[in-house]
């Protein structure tokens, strides 16, 4: 049976599992997708979803001891759901107030997740330093163009000590959006509390 089969079957005995179980039973579908996964299929249709969805992704701790800047990859980026980083793990060892993180070539990018245009990922950036003056920036791979709301008095792109950022990275109509291959907005949010 080929791909298509395999995941209209599973579509309607999810359809089927729903009329017959109370909402918040969650064993019959998560056996029935676990009989059709381990492999990986992409859906070129709308799909709606009535109820809560979770995603999910690796948790990826891109350093620990972050001394100099760091270029993350393709498949770091495309996989990871959160990216930590800790500028300041080690007293002393900091080569400078601000390291840069940047973000992978938009090449690369295409052949791991942005394959179309219109195709995008989001993952959440944390800058684990203690120390706030401590800050990560955030810098535009080879092709990227780097967004950030507000402002040129507002620094988003400058990840604070203690800090988080949500990053989107969408591919955008060949030149219709942008003279770049890849548009990433990044949004910095701060402690509340």
């Amino acid at each position: 049976m080929n791909k298509i089969g395999l995941f209209i079957g599973a579509i309607l005995l999810l359809a089927i599992a729903g009329c017959f179980l109370p909402i918040g039973d969650k064993s019959v579908i998560e056996k029935t997708v676990e009989k059709v996964g381990g492999v990986p299929f992409d859906v070129y249709h709308n799909l709606a979803i009535h109820g809560k969805l979770t995603t999910g992704g690796a948790y990826l701790d891109a350093s620990t001891t972050l001394t100099s800047a760091l270029t993350l990859t393709a498949a770091q980026v495309c996989n990871s759901s959160v990216i930590t980083v800790n500028s300041a793990a080690v007293p002393g060892t900091i080569l400078e107030p601000s390291l840069d993180i940047t973000l992978p070539a938009t090449t690369t990018l295409f052949t791991t997740c942005l394959k179309a245009p219109g195709d995008s990922t989001t993952f959440e950036f944390l800058n684990l330093s203690p120390t706030a003056s401590t800050t990560t920036q955030i810098v535009a791979g080879t092709g990227m163009d780097l967004l950030e709301p507000g402002n040129s008095n507002i620094f988003n792109v400058e990840i604070g000590g203690g800090d988080r950022a949500t990053i989107t990275l969408y591919r955008p109509i060949a030149a219709f959006e942008s003279n770049y291959d890849v548009v990433g907005k990044v949004i910095e949010w701060s402690v509340a509390d």
